[in-house]
């Protein structure tokens, strides 16, 4: 399954997003909460996650632990949306891909080209569940910063065919 996220109708959203003061903290975060998602949720083949702006010009600084999650950007004077759009309207089959936005306009256009459409909570609710159920530890025990622990488990998953 190829999940495209709408990023930034979901970091302004509120939600998780909203302790976070700078927009850069709050894209970290997302990209954070997907590949943690990426790594512990099965049949997730890609998750694109795409901004308005230009990479050239708005730098991603961030890091990324999962190889299925990718950032795109916006280029020239197209938007998020038009990018998404795009990206839809070139899959083979977009039967198999979900979009996460509030986006009315972007929803209606993404269900019109075969995609499946999910709100930003149910995404939300789902990025909680998953993120629960990966470790029982609490929190303070851990040694491995979240990404790290999402790369290692990324890694395990492709050795031991767990994808």
């Amino acid at each position: 399954m190829l999940l495209i996220l709408d990023a930034y109708n979901i970091v302004l959203s509120g939600g998780p997003f909203d302790v976070a003061r700078s927009l850069q903290t709050k894209r970290q975060k997302l990209l954070d909460l997907a590949c943690v998602y990426a790594a512990t949720k099965k049949g997730i083949r890609e998750i694109i996650a795409v901004f308005d702006g230009r990479d050239d010009v708005y730098p991603v600084p961030h890091k990324v632990a999962s190889l299925r999650v990718k950032v795109m950007f916006s280029h020239g004077s197209s938007d998020a949306d038009q990018t998404i759009l795009r990206l839809l309207d070139r899959l083979e089959s977009p039967k198999g891909c979900f979009l996460v936005t509030n986006d009315v306009q972007l929803r209606n256009e993404a269900r019109a080209l075969g995609a499946h459409v999910l709100p930003v909570d149910e995404l939300l609710k789902r990025f909680k569940t998953q993120t629960a159920k990966k470790s029982p530890v609490p929190r303070e025990s851990k040694n491995l910063d979240p990404l790290s622990a999402s790369a290692i488990n990324e890694e395990l998953s492709k050795k031991w065919g767990d994808d």
